[in-house]
Formats: C-alpha cells, sequence, structure tokens
C-alpha cells in the first residue's frame, strides 16, 4: 500500500509538470477570444478553489499567474504549484520557467499577487479541474499532448471541487 502511494505520487507530480509545462509562451494560434473568457471564468471561481486550497482534499493545486516581462512590453503566463495558505497570502514554488523574466527561476518561491492570477488547476487522481486557459490551448497543439492522451479527465465547470 505504501508503495502504491508512493507511485500514485510520483505519477500525479510527472503528469503536474508536464500539464503545467505545455502552457509554453510559444503557442500563439490561440482562439483569443476563448482565452479572454477562460480567464474570465478561472477568476470567477478563484474563491472556490481557494476553499479548496484551504481544505487539501487534493493532491496537487496550482496557480497560474501573470508577470510583467523585464523588457516591459509583454507580459508572460506561468504555473506556480506547490501551493500553501500562510495567513491571507498563498506562497508556491514556479513549476516553468517564464520566458522573458530573468529574475524569477523555475523553483523560486513566490508569494502570488492574486489580481494577477489568470488560472487555476485542481489535480485529484484522474480528475482535472479549472485549467481554463489549458483547454483553450489544448485546442491547438498535438492530440498526444493533450490531457485526455494521459488518461486525465477535465470535470464540468460547475463540478464540486474535492
Amino acid at each position: 500500500m505504501k508503495v502504491t502511494y508512493i507511485l500514485s505520487f510520483i505519477m500525479t507530480f510527472a503528469l503536474c509538470a508536464q500539464l503545467c509545462a505545455q502552457d509554453d509562451p510559444v503557442i500563439k494560434d490561440y482562439d483569443k477570444a476563448k482565452m479572454d473568457k477562460a480567464i474570465t471564468t478561472a477568476k470567477g471561481n478563484l474563491d472556490k478553489f481557494i476553499d479548496s486550497l484551504k481544505n487539501k482534499k487534493a493532491k496537487y493545486y496550482a496557480l497560474k499567474v501573470e508577470f510583467q516581462t523585464d523588457d516591459g512590453k509583454d507580459t508572460e503566463h506561468s504555473w506556480i504549484g506547490y501551493l500553501e495558505v500562510k495567513g491571507d497570502k498563498i506562497v508556491g514554488k514556479m513549476d516553468s520557467v517564464p520566458a522573458g523574466i530573468s529574475k524569477i527561476k523555475a523553483g523560486d518561491v513566490i508569494e502570488i499577487d492574486m489580481t494577477k492570477v489568470s488560472d487555476w488547476l485542481i489535480v485529484n487522481g484522474k480528475n482535472l479541474y479549472g485549467g481554463y486557459t489549458t483547454r483553450v490551448l489544448e485546442e491547438v497543439i498535438p492530440e498526444k499532448d493533450r490531457v485526455g492522451s494521459r488518461g486525465m479527465k477535465w470535470q464540468a465547470d460547475d463540478a464540486d471541487l474535492p
């Protein structure tokens, strides 16, 4: 049983690393209107995500956060995982390397500016909740890279969160 739990944790960690990294900044041919709607939906459901995070019933939680690039001309959205609620703040570790931002690296611990959150993700077993922007990007990435090809399943927007 202990081995099964450890293997399950390792597989969940590996999947989350792949899933969060798939939002590669070079993907630019997505539907912009759908992306704007996805971000609005994620922000509208953020309180439900925070409630679930406080209860820690799922295996993995992540937030996608907008950062200003070094040149000040653009923004980059990157995933932050391993989240913890500390008082009225949420902190976590950078899951991906944000393009064009030299002061932040994968693994850095970040205090999250909640006004900059553009998406959230909960992984519980093979069920995925949130990930609205990733769903939009999945429309333009190869089938082999999509969540369904890894045995995972997106849950309905109105599904109860773990």
